[in-house]
């Protein structure tokens, strides 16, 4: 990607570290991953999408528009009341001493 190709980008994160990169400006770690991003996405020039490397990228975690994962249900445990009365009694016993 050259420097006239970045500049003529849009204002994806990442286009904008990767133009101080490429102008030997200092960059911090996260910059730098989302600079590699909208290099590896061509300054994203296609649209915002995910690239969809998960699993094959190092940087997929930092890819700032990669798709959420569906939220799974979260499983609550189920107290019974024979539980409820066994931690009652330890704590019975605990007081007691």
């Amino acid at each position: 990607m050259l420097l006239n190709d970045v500049y003529s980008s849009n204002n994806a994160p990442g286009n904008k570290y990767l133009k101080m990169f490429m102008e030997n400006k200092p960059i911090t770690l996260k910059q730098a991953c989302l600079a590699k991003c909208a290099e590896c996405m061509n300054g994203f020039i296609d649209g915002k999408k995910d690239c969809e490397m998960n699993g094959i990228c190092p940087l997929y975690s930092f890819m700032p528009y990669r798709k959420k994962e569906k939220n799974k249900k979260e499983l609550k445990k189920i107290i019974t009341d024979e539980q409820i009365e066994k931690m009652k009694e330890g704590k019975r016993k605990k007081q007691s001493k």
